[in-house]
């Protein structure tokens, strides 16, 4: 497996999202966050396992057999030596909440093969760039800035972190604007398009229903979709404790990527150890392996 140098990882985590004095990226306000949609990937090609990476521009191009991935979120205290095999990995937040579990999942990550890591409004951009420092290996993709990732056979658009900012846990949690997805920009699809969000637009039906099913879903990211050409997609937010999948008539399909790790589920503080999403990627649909 070719490693990336030290420094050269560290410049790509800090370029990623601003977390190491991009301030412009800052937004003030009731509920301050990080546009970690517009900070600047480092250019550069890498392997790790069976799969090449290039990253140009602001488009992630993985190539090698990728027949399924497992998607999932994760909670502070997950276990990661029990994950299944997968010829790569897709985190969907979770592993930057706190110091101490940020260095223990990302190193974990790192031992147990390929990742892409798309922030939620419950990861601390500055724990993560520090995090991502201390960590010399070229399995984790840090999908901050990153607007395009070409995989499998499918083209995703990864929108990292809140809506606005209104679910992020602190002042430097990733989020988003109305007008930061307008300013999206992508040329026309060459292969099935998918979203890759932390949140679930409203299209996602019952996977975009918080608590007492009340509806959550953000707007803006249906209309990025229908802009831009994307059918369906997995999100990591609201939390789920199993995988779910919605499919609308339109023939798209969301799928809810569940937590790794323990979840309360009961208000007698019953939990679970959640799951994961598996989902073939042969054809031009997304498929919950079930």
């Amino acid at each position: 497996m070719t490693r990336i140098v030290p420094s050269l990882l560290l410049l790509a985590a800090c370029d990623a999202c601003g977390g190491c004095g991009g301030e412009e990226l800052r937004v003030e306000g009731e509920h301050p966050y990080v546009r970690c949609l517009f900070g600047s990937p480092q250019e550069r090609e890498w392997e790790s396992g069976d799969l090449r990476f290039l990253v140009e521009g602001r488009t992630l191009t993985i190539e090698g057999e990728v027949p399924h991935v497992v998607a999932f979120a994760l909670t502070p205290e997950a276990g990661l030596d029990e994950l299944p095999e997968a010829p790569l990995r897709i985190a969907l937040g979770g592993f930057a909440r706190d110091e101490r579990s940020a260095e223990r999942l990302l190193g974990g990550l790192a031992q147990v093969g390929p990742t892409l890591l798309l922030p939620g409004g419950e990861d601390d951009t500055e724990l993560l760039d520090a995090a991502l420092s201390e960590v010399d290996d070229a399995t984790l993709v840090d999908l901050r800035g990153i607007h395009l990732v070409r995989l499998g056979g499918h083209e995703w658009i990864p929108v990292p972190g809140a809506p606005g900012g209104r679910y992020a846990r602190g002042d430097d949690g990733c989020g988003y604007s109305d007008e930061d997805l307008t300013a999206l920009d992508l040329p026309e699809a060459e292969e099935p398009r998918h979203l890759l969000s932390w949140a679930a637009p409203t299209a996602a039906g019952p996977l975009a229903q918080g608590l007492d099913g009340v509806g959550v879903g953000t707007e803006s990211l249906d209309v990025l979709a229908e802009r831009l050409g994307a059918s369906g997609g997995i999100h990591g937010w609201p939390r789920r404790e199993s995988a779910t999948d919605h499919s609308p008539a339109d023939g798209a399909t969301h799928v809810a990527a569940p937590v790794w790790g323990r979840v309360v589920v009961g208000p007698d503080g019953s939990w679970t150890t959640g799951g994961v999403a598996s989902l073939g990627l042969e054809g031009g649909t997304l498929r919950l392996s079930r």
